[in-house]
């Protein structure tokens, strides 16, 4: 799945490569962490390798993109599990 992710901050989009919806939803790429490497590719942040978490405050998933049956694609809300709500809605995230 490749996921268009939105810097809250700055208002920068950028497409991810093919990453596995697991690591979305429940891996790496569920926290600010991984996600700040979309933006910063030289800066490897990873709460999966003993550094502390940086949280969910940041970098939000405002599309997504999956190969094969669209119907597997998770909605936006699974792929912002643990970002706050607020966050969500005031950028246009959809909330099922």
């Amino acid at each position: 799945m490749r996921a268009r992710l939105l810097d809250t901050w700055s208002g920068e989009k950028v497409w991810s490569s093919d990453i596995p919806v697991d690591d979305w939803l429940e891996g790496e790429f569920a926290c600010d962490c991984m996600r700040l490497s979309m933006f910063q590719p030289r800066r490897n942040f990873s709460c999966w390798t003993g550094d502390d978490c940086i949280g969910n405050e940041r970098f939000i998933v405002v599309d997504v993109s999956i190969e094969g049956d669209e119907e597997d694609a998770p909605t936006l809300h699974e792929c912002n599990e643990g970002y706050p709500e607020e966050l969500l809605f005031s950028n246009g995230v959809q909330l099922d």
